[in-house]
C-alpha cells in the first residue's frame, strides 16, 4: 500500500483491477489461508484506504457469460467500483475506463 501514489492537484492516480473471482491463497508449507471471509474483508479495507488517498478505482469482474452476474462477494469487496464485463468484448473495458479517466476526482 505504501507504493501507491496519492492523487493531488497535479496528478490523478488510478487502481484498475481485472479479476475472474475473489482473492484466495493457500501456503501449504505454513498451512496459511487467505480466502473466505478474511480475504474479501481485507480487500474492502484496502479499497477504502485507496479511496481515502484520492485514488480512483475501477474493478472488473470478467466472464464469458454475456448475461452472467458478478459473485456477491466481488460486489461486497469493490462496491460501487465493481463492474461486470464480458471477456469477449474489450470495448466494454475501454468504454468504462474512458468514463473514469474523464471524471475529475
Amino acid at each position: 500500500m505504501d507504493e501507491f501514489i496519492e492523487s493531488n492537484n497535479d496528478r490523478d492516480s488510478y487502481f484498475i483491477n481485472i479479476s475472474d473471482g475473489q482473492p484466495n491463497f493457500r501456503q501449504q508449507s505454513t498451512n496459511s489461508y487467505y480466502y473466505y471471509d478474511n480475504a474479501p474483508r481485507h480487500c474492502k479495507k484496502m479499497m477504502r484506504t485507496m479511496e481515502s488517498k484520492g485514488i480512483q478505482i475501477m474493478s472488473y469482474f470478467v466472464s464469458s457469460n454475456h448475461y452472467g452476474e458478478m459473485p456477491e462477494v466481488f460486489t461486497q469487496m469493490y462496491g460501487k467500483y465493481a463492474t461486470h464485463i464480458n471477456i469477449d468484448s474489450i470495448g466494454e473495458i475501454t468504454k468504462t475506463m474512458n468514463k473514469l479517466f474523464l471524471q475529475k476526482a
